[in-house]
């Protein structure tokens, strides 16, 4: 595109780094990131989103969660989806106490949970075996949506 003197939108990068996560090619998807920091991209909480949910599936969660922590320094703020995502990967590692904080730090954080990241922790602590956190979850995860249900639009 850029040859044709076209420059893609942030839509476009989106939509191509998703598709190279997709397809296990992180570090292509790295170095696309690294020429829009260049080019002077403005990034949003989406792109790094697909860039965190890329390294937790490629088995980088530790890369995933120094991304996750350095968003503040770079001006954006991670929204429900990129939590859930950054728990999901918690679990995957197996670290299932680091991802109960960070829902706490979320909520901390303002941001309410939906259904996404109670899922995710429910899931993963049903097949570490442990089903009375996982009651535990579901209690508070029907209590957190049923005040969210509540709130007026």
């Amino acid at each position: 595109m850029v040859s044709q003197g076209v420059h893609p939108g942030i839509v476009t990068y989106k939509i191509l780094l998703d598709g190279l996560c997709d397809n296990g090619e992180v570090e292509e998807a790295l170095g696309i990131l690294e020429k829009m920091h260049k080019c002077k991209t403005e990034l949003d909480i989406g792109i790094y989103t697909i860039i965190i949910h890329g390294r937790c599936n490629a088995s980088k969660v530790d890369d995933a969660w120094d991304l996750f922590g350095s968003l503040s320094l770079k001006g954006v703020k991670p929204n429900v989806i990129t939590y859930t995502i950054m728990i999901g990967g918690l679990c995957k590692k197996g670290s299932l106490s680091e991802a109960r904080l960070l829902l706490r730090k979320m909520e901390e954080d303002g941001i309410a949970p939906d259904s996404g990241p109670y899922n995710t922790l429910i899931r993963a602590h049903l097949r570490d075996g442990d089903v009375s956190i996982s009651v535990e979850l579901i209690e508070e995860m029907k209590r957190c949506v049923a005040s969210l249900q509540m709130l007026p639009l």
